[in-house]
């Protein structure tokens, strides 16, 4: 925000977002929730999904982080390999 010379206040008051919300997204504290993303994409004049896809890939790469390696373990669900089994579906 300091390359733009803007504050959390300054941002909070055009746009309507609370200004402890915004402190929060900022400290790590609280993600972006769409109502916050679509003020903030008009805000700063970006797409109307933009800080909603920062928010999901930053969300999935938590998760990854946490629960990569079990993740890898799953095997991929093979509706062939089920038939050569002699599954029911």
């Amino acid at each position: 925000m300091e390359p733009l010379e803007l504050s959390a206040y300054k941002i909070s008051k055009d746009t309507g977002i609370p200004g402890m919300t915004l402190s929060e997204i900022l400290r790590g504290k609280r993600g972006i929730t769409p109502r916050v993303g679509i003020r903030l994409s008009r805000y700063f004049g970006l797409s109307e999904g933009y800080f909603s896809r920062l928010q999901l890939q930053y969300d999935l790469d938590l998760v990854k982080d946490k629960e990569g390696q079990a993740v890898e373990e799953i095997l991929p669900y093979s509706r062939k390999q089920e038939m050569r089994n002699g599954a029911i579906l």
